[in-house]
């Protein structure tokens, strides 16, 4: 088979005379970790697509870099020592669309620019000084311009002058870009800050603007020097919050904002906004009332939310998390019926006496103090009740028989028969993670269940198999104390799982080498098998993105010193 991608960043040195080319005729991705001089790009595979590597510090004068011509995607590190005037010419890869360019350097300023070739679509860089300031004749087609160098200092006149080509729709930026003062700065201090600096022109084209700082100061944003008629998604990620003068755009359809930074009155003219995210903010009932009718998620975390009452009608998403709820009834906690996923994580719930929602499909109750729970929607698909105290008396919770996932982890669970889950048939997922159960039986499982979690229990015994569970594919029992069993009953291989199983986790059970071979041959029997791992592995995260994104590959062999040929 021929190999098209290869990372060797974990390796300290790797000879790039080693590329044969009849080896890595098809090698498209290529990631390196050292350092290439010059001479090293030209022995590169020239059929290269993406490339991630460190290049050596540059020579004065102009250099043409002898990268693969056929490059689309181009993530390099310079390390600069001394620092002297030089240009980096790349201006001849036609091909280039993504050019992520990182400078790693101890002095100031930087004395070296780069050139692109206008075929570059996306670009990442640490100091803008390093393009030319008329970037619009450099890259005229360039549509994302990120910013990472959060902590530097930015020569103001260079800032200024920079010229953005009208193709350009997503920006990140630092916040020195925009302005800055030290915390604790009054408006007309920060307006004297912006007056004293010429701002950057931030072209009309933007759809998409992110500002992010870590420093202990807050900002300016001038909605009035740059208007944006265009702008759609606006994130302002700073501790401090940002001080808006002029409006907000009412194309704005996803808005995220820290402390102090929103204002009532721009709300009510923002009738496109489709997501609202505000944290760590102090919100009361002014602005629950005046949510735009178009508001379809909002998240409002860390608020100091006592009571909620919340009108916007076609609310799908709702995140009230880390909100110091602490009883939710129908007089203090009032939602749109639209709502279909709710967080209500970290609130220090110990009572639940209201109704949700009829169409909720997902709901997040972890981190709170939950002891029992029931009269959840029938619609209910998704339910996290983690890290609460179900099982620690004797209140019966019940759930949905239409779940599909349920996490049930780190509770006080020792067994299920006084939970109605055998009736829950479609339930994809269970994760009973570290709970207090010691034998495990089946008959208060769903058969529908594919994966089940018991990590770090104290599963000794199982009173029967899951061999009428046709739809089982994955077991974790990592950290339990089944090492007598599977030493008693290890001949019963597969079965004790059901004949579709395909990953096994063990590691943590004091098993002898002898149980995990004939576990290992048996398990191996299996059509559909994949895994057994008694390694400390753990398995993929049951969430659909990761389920979409994850591939386990079939194993035919483990490397654990127990395994004999």
């Amino acid at each position: 088979m021929e190999m098209r991608s290869l990372s060797l960043r974990g390796r300290a040195t790797v000879p790039i005379e080693n590329f044969d080319k009849n080896r890595f005729a098809k090698l498209a991705q290529l990631s390196l970790n050292q350092e290439l001089t010059y001479s090293d790009l030209s022995i590169l595979p020239r059929q290269l697509e993406k490339l991630t590597c460190v290049l050596e510090h540059p020579d004065p004068g102009t250099t043409k870099l002898l990268l693969p011509e056929s490059l689309e995607a181009l993530s390099m590190k310079v390390v600069i020592v001394t620092n002297p005037e030089s240009v980096l010419n790349i201006s001849h890869l036609s091909s280039l669309r993504n050019v992520d360019l990182v400078e790693k350097s101890t002095t100031r300023p930087i004395n070296h620019v780069c050139k692109f070739p206008p075929s570059v679509r996306c670009l990442t860089m640490r100091y803008p000084a390093v393009v030319a300031a008329d970037l619009a004749a450099m890259c005229p087609e360039i549509v994302e311009w990120n910013l990472n160098g959060k902590t530097h200092i930015y020569e103001q006149s260079f800032v200024s002058s920079l010229n953005f080509p009208a193709t350009v729709k997503r920006m990140r930026l630092t916040t020195k870009l925009v302005t800055s003062a030290e915390k604790g700065s009054d408006m007309t201090t920060l307006q004297s800050l912006w007056e004293r600096r010429a701002p950057m022109k931030i072209p009309e084209s933007v759809t998409e603007l992110h500002v992010e700082e870590t420093l202990d100061k807050e900002i300016l944003l001038d909605l009035n020097i740059n208007p944006f008629p265009n702008l759609r998604v606006l994130c302002v990620d700073h501790p401090l919050g940002a001080h808006i003068l002029g409006s907000l755009p009412s194309t704005l359809t996803k808005l995220s904002l820290p402390p102090r930074t929103f204002v009532l009155d721009d709300l009510r003219n923002l009738v496109n906004l489709d997501e609202l995210t505000i944290t760590s903010a102090k919100v009361d009932a002014d602005l629950l009332a005046i949510l735009p009718l178009s508001l379809r998620k909002l998240e409002l975390s860390l608020c100091g939310l006592e009571k909620v009452h919340i009108k916007a009608p076609n609310l799908v998403s709702l995140n009230l998390s880390k909100n110091p709820s602490n009883v939710l009834d129908s007089g203090s906690f009032i939602i749109p019926d639209s709502v279909r996923e709710l967080d209500i994580s970290y609130c220090h719930i110990s009572r639940i006496s209201l109704r949700f929602p009829a169409n909720l499909e997902v709901l997040n109750l972890s981190m709170n103090r939950i002891a029992s729970i029931n009269n959840l929607p029938v619609g209910l698909k998704r339910l996290d009740c983690s890290c609460n105290f179900l099982g620690s008396h004797d209140k019966v919770s019940s759930f949905p028989n239409g779940l599909q996932h349920l996490d049930l982890g780190k509770n006080c669970l020792k067994t299920l028969r006084e939970v109605n889950l055998s009736n829950c048939r479609f339930l994809r997922s269970l994760n009973l993670n570290k709970n207090n159960i010691s034998c495990i039986e089946p008959k208060y499982f769903p058969h529908s269940l594919k994966k089940l979690h018991l990590y770090e229990n104290w599963v000794s015994w199982f009173a029967d198999d899951f061999r009428d569970f046709p739809n089982l594919e994955e077991v974790d029992l990592r950290y339990n104390s089944a090492a007598r069993f599977f030493y008693e009953n290890r001949w019963c291989g597969s079965s004790l799982f059901g004949e579709n199983i395909k990953r096994v986790y063990l590691a943590g059970n004091n098993l002898t080498d002898a149980t995990m071979q004939t576990l290992f041959q048996l398990f191996s029997q299996g059509a559909n098998f994949d895994l057994f791992d008694t390694m400390k592995n753990a398995p993929v995260p049951d969430h659909p993105e990761m389920e979409r994104r994850t591939k386990v590959r079939r194993l035919n062999a483990f490397d654990t010193n127990w395994i004999r040929p």
